[in-house]
């Protein structure tokens, strides 16, 4: 609703981003979940619920951008975002408040949630245990090194295809689109089966190769 209302604003562009870079806890927390539903699954179908999650990321991939460059297209940018703003906005309210159940099991715990203290809050401590767990550490630095990567990609990645192909709003949405159906393949089928088939590490370096082809 604030880049909407100031669409020219460049410091409306940095607030929106810096806020909603708050929103990714949503899909911390929704993993989680998930790992307290399939807590007594086998490795295959965890992967796959994980897989389904992922490809309705691809799914909404495929179809928002198309969408949203099919908006801009007929009424213009502010318009879009408008839109945009106004469906994410009461989706994520109604899907919270309506669908979503606690997944904790705080049936041994007679007096309910712990308490989350100033300390807890402190990122320090859980670094330092996860680069204590010799495969977890070696994990951990090479998702930190391809989202680095990826994420210095999508920064240029609208500029360089509107400077080098000539590309608007439809293309890149287009573009973003097929993008979102390869994820429902690779996400949403491919790794229940390929955990069964070839187990887990090798599925993680089969996905890295191909990544980094």
């Amino acid at each position: 609703l604030l880049l909407s209302t100031f669409p020219a604003e460049v410091w409306a562009f940095v607030v929106v981003h810096v806020v909603s870079c708050l929103s990714y806890l949503l899909f911390s927390m929704t993993r989680t979940m998930i790992a307290d539903l399939t807590q007594s699954a086998s490795p295959s179908e965890v992967a796959g619920q994980f897989g389904l999650l992922g490809a309705v990321g691809g799914a909404s991939l495929a179809v928002g951008p198309a969408l949203g460059g099919l908006i801009a297209k007929l009424f213009g940018p502010v318009v879009t975002l408008r839109v945009c703003a106004a469906i994410v906005a009461w989706m994520l309210v109604i899907s919270i408040t309506s669908f979503i159940p606690e997944t904790a099991d705080f049936a041994e715990n007679a007096s309910g949630p712990t308490r989350v203290t100033a300390t807890d809050l402190n990122p320090l401590p859980s670094v330092r245990r996860l680069f204590a767990h010799g495969r977890l550490k070696w994990l951990a630095l090479s998702l930190a090194m391809t989202n680095l990567a990826e994420g210095g990609l999508r920064a240029i990645f609208f500029l360089y295809c509107a400077e080098r192909f000539g590309w608007d709003t439809p293309e890149t949405g287009a573009f973003f689109s097929f993008l979102g159906v390869t994820l429902v393949v690779s996400e949403g089928f491919a790794p229940k089966y390929m955990v069964r088939w070839f187990g887990e590490r090798k599925t993680i370096l089969i996905g890295v190769f191909f990544e980094a082809f």
